[in-house]
């Protein structure tokens, strides 16, 4: 099982380090230092594990030409996401609501209550969004209706698949190495709604059940810490066997599975996409993150392992999942992130204590916005044109580069 609840930093720069048998002798060996115990990440009250991040700052030194690659130094990997001496084209700047000083008025073009219209979307999804693309994304940003939300989920993503739902009926009733591991974390799973209380009740027995067919459909990634806030979502909306399918859709089609590799590839990008995007667009933020020490992956890796399921208002996490079967899982969760730490940026820049600024990054974000969950919503999609596959992709290719240099140091 791998656990990723105390993900933090000590350098004075952005690094990650991704073999966690190795940090812990680091570990032994080195006398780190780190921020008290009771301020490190962790995904809700899940165990602390000896995963952290530690600096390595020598890509000045480093020759390519004569540093051949050893493929048995690969696992660990350190990535400085400040490496201003090499040179990278500038990203876009922010087109969207980020630059614009007049007030953003939102406005509701489609009623909620067209059941006629959902219930043909439902019916006819392929042919509706192929003949009106922005329609069917405008109305799935002003939110599903909980009548009609489980099915277009399993739809948007293809989550239907004959096999998958034969699959899930020979593998429900087998033993999983990682039984004892999820026993273990599904009371600690959404804890204070009725539905996952009971042990033996609908909640706790069906997130169960996917949770160990997924563990031995998938050995290579097993069960990870993070699985069940997904899963759980999933749960409240479709019945266990469809949540299962709807889950594998998203790990292998939308890329997910990365993230939860040994070698949290998919984790390491997402927060190097995150930081180049602070410092493309909120740079005056991220400055005062740094200054205090608050790295990057100390708050964020919580949002891209559980999509938000651990800290972020139900509500919410319902809707964003509305649109990243449409837009993308990795497009969704960085627009939603940059959104809401802009909204939080002033609030931000007056804290000047390193707990101070973790408990409100950790927890409190969305406190002052629970009633304004659409608009959260409609200005992560107002920025569509700057935070999308393409500009994404930039950030993707020099993080390969920056891998590369690495795994040759």
């Amino acid at each position: 099982m791998t656990t990723f609840a105390n993900l933090h930093t000590i350098s004075e720069k952005e690094n990650v380090i991704l073999d966690t048998k190795l940090l812990k002798r680091l570990s032994q060996d080195s006398a780190l230092s780190s921020p008290p115990a009771e301020y490190r990440l962790s995904l809700g009250s899940l165990p602390e594990t000896d995963l952290e991040l530690e600096s390595h700052s020598a890509l000045d030194h480093i020759n390519l030409e004569s540093s051949p690659l050893n493929s048995s130094e690969v696992s660990t990997i350190s990535l400085d996401l400040e490496l201003e001496h090499l040179s990278f084209p500038s990203p876009v700047l922010l087109k969207g609501p980020f630059q614009s000083a007049q007030p953003i008025v939102y406005t509701k073009t489609f009623p909620q209550t067209d059941n006629s219209y959902w219930e043909d979307l439902v019916n006819n999804f392929s042919q509706r969004y192929q003949d009106a693309p922005d329609l069917v994304r405008e109305k799935l940003y002003d939110g599903i209706p909980s009548t009609y939300r489980g099915r277009l989920w399993k739809i948007m993503s293809k989550g239907d698949l004959t096999f998958l739902e034969t699959l899930y009926a020979q593998l429900v009733n087998e033993a999983s190495p990682h039984d004892w591991d999820i026993s273990l974390d599904l009371p600690r799973t959404f804890p204070r709604l009725e539905m996952f209380q009971d042990k033996d009740g609908p909640g706790q027995t069906g997130m169960r059940n996917v949770l160990r067919v997924y563990s031995t459909y998938d050995s290579q990634v097993g069960y990870c810490q993070g699985f069940g806030h997904i899963v759980g979502v999933l749960l409240m909306q479709l019945e266990e066997c469809e949540a299962f399918c709807v889950f594998v859709r998203m790990m292998e089609s939308y890329n997910l599975r990365t993230t939860y590799l040994h070698n949290m590839i998919g984790l390491e990008l997402r927060i190097y996409q995150l930081r180049s995007l602070m410092s493309a667009h909120l740079p005056k933020l991220l400055s005062h993150l740094d200054a205090y020490n608050v790295k990057t992956g100390m708050y964020s890796t919580q949002w891209f392992l559980t999509l938000f399921g651990c800290c972020f208002p139900l509500p919410l996490v319902q809707r964003i999942f509305d649109v990243m079967f449409i837009d993308g899982i990795d497009v969704t969760l960085l627009r939603v992130a940059l959104t809401l730490l802009k909204r939080n940026e002033a609030r931000i820049l007056q804290l000047n204590q390193f707990e101070d600024i973790m408990m409100v990054l950790s927890n409190r974000l969305c406190e002052p916005y629970v009633e304004a969950i659409g608009d959260i919503i409609t200005e992560a999609k107002m920025l569509e044109q700057t935070v999308n596959k393409k500009s994404l992709s930039v950030y993707t290719r020099r993080h390969e580069l920056l891998r590369k240099i690495f795994d040759r140091s």
